[in-house]
């Protein structure tokens, strides 16, 4: 597929006070070693730990801004959900190099 826009950037959208709420969360949820792919971990690619949130705040919120990307870009396509929120914590020798 080729697309005129291949993402969509927003800035300075997300309060502080947000922002904080989500590492809150995100360090509560159970961190695991970051993969590559479905299975796979492969730490000369990543290294990192990673978590999932589910809440429907952070969906709202973050529904929000796929619809006006979706809009924005011309995109137009259909969607229904939102998968968990994927939360990636990095230490100063973690990484993920694609």
């Amino acid at each position: 597929m080729i697309l005129k826009n291949y993402y969509w950037c927003f800035s300075g959208c997300v309060s502080q006070k947000t922002c904080e709420h989500i590492i809150k969360q995100g360090k509560k949820s159970k961190l695991s070693n970051g993969r590559v792919g479905p299975k796979k971990y492969v730490e000369d690619v990543r290294n990192s730990k990673v978590g999932f949130i589910n809440e429907e705040n952070l969906f709202n919120l973050i529904g929000d801004f796929v619809r006006q990307a979706n809009r924005n870009a011309n995109w137009n396509f259909q969607w229904d959900w939102i998968e968990p929120i994927q939360f990636t914590s990095y230490t100063k020798k973690e990484y993920y190099e694609v």
